[in-house]
């Protein structure tokens, strides 16, 4: 079961593109969602249109490499409906 429990909008610079003048960061889109009992925070890099991070909530580790890609690809759709839905 999916659910969207945060939606958060974000432009991240990184330090080094602000010493280098550049000012066309990344930008990110942070879902928070619940599936199979946890919840998880995800980052969708919308420049690239994929998922840059999954992360259980309250934790700084990106699991995305453990995860299936038929997982993160339907994380990826669910997110992005979620996305344009509260960009409406």
């Amino acid at each position: 079961m999916f659910m969207v429990i945060n939606y958060t909008h974000r432009k991240n610079i990184t330090a080094m593109e602000e010493k280098m003048g550049k000012r066309n960061g990344r930008n990110h889109e942070w879902i928070t969602v619940e599936f199979e009992g946890g919840s998880y925070d995800v980052c969708v890099c919308m420049v690239f249109e994929q998922i840059d991070e999954v992360r259980p909530v309250d934790s700084e580790i990106n699991i995305i490499e453990l995860m299936d890609q038929k997982l993160i690809n339907w994380m990826y759709e669910q997110a992005m409906e979620e996305i344009h839905h509260a960009l409406r």
